[in-house]
């Protein structure tokens, strides 16, 4: 899915002649911490304003432009959504400016919509079980697992990976299948040694991949 299919048009950025107090309200309006400023001229996008700039600033009757950040968070509307989330991550934002291959500004994507988006592809929607699966760095082959899988007659319908961290030395694989009754893809990874660390059913595996969902926007800030 492209970044382009994501633009919000509920989302206004501010303009260049816009107050402190006003760009506040703004941002607290739809719940963001952060806007682009643009130039409604040129449709340029010259700068990013912040919320906690904002509150520092005593003259809230004072021009935003006053107090932009350079530091913009932005994306290309033909790149991949993948993209959008790793950018959210890395500049901690909760909108991101889309541009055209000309740099002119195209709108805004936010987390919300992009872990609406995540959530498509890991298939929530549909009905299934989800298992956790615990391996160290050698044993990880995800073809193997996923043929393991299918050789039981199972669909995954989505996947998450975790990667090892100060807590947990193993990588994590979390997969949605398309099974309610999961005893033999469970019998069947256990005899080639896979750890199953996290068995779970319909009605609470949507909340697991949720979660899992925006970890994945973290995993992406690489």
């Amino acid at each position: 899915m492209r970044i382009s299919e994501l633009i919000n048009d509920k989302l206004i950025p501010l303009r260049t002649m816009d107050t402190v107090s006003s760009s506040m309200q703004s941002m607290l309006d739809n719940k963001v911490n952060n806007l682009p400023l643009i130039d409604f001229t040129t449709k340029k996008l010259i700068g990013e304003v912040l919320m906690q700039d904002l509150e520092l600033v005593r003259r809230k009757d004072s021009s935003v432009m006053m107090h932009r950040s350079e530091l913009v968070a932005k994306v290309s509307a033909d790149q991949h959504i993948f993209e959008a989330a790793r950018i959210l991550s890395k500049f901690n934002r909760q909108v991101v400016s889309v541009l055209d291959q000309s740099g002119n500004y195209l709108g805004i994507v936010s987390r919300r919509d992009v872990l609406e988006a995540l959530a498509g592809i890991l298939n929530l929607a549909e009905l299934g079980s989800v298992i956790t699966i615990e391996l160290n760095d050698k044993d990880f082959v995800l073809t193997d697992i996923v043929r393991i899988i299918e050789l039981e007659g199972a669909k995954i319908l989505g996947l998450t990976v975790e990667h090892p961290d100060e807590q947990n030395d193993r990588f994590r694989i979390s997969l949605k299948l398309n099974l309610d009754d999961l005893t033999k893809v469970n019998a069947a990874l256990r005899r080639y040694g896979y750890i199953i660390t996290l068995e779970t059913k319909s009605e609470t595996s949507d909340v697991e991949f949720l979660d899992r969902a925006d970890e994945f926007i973290r995993f992406l800030n690489i």
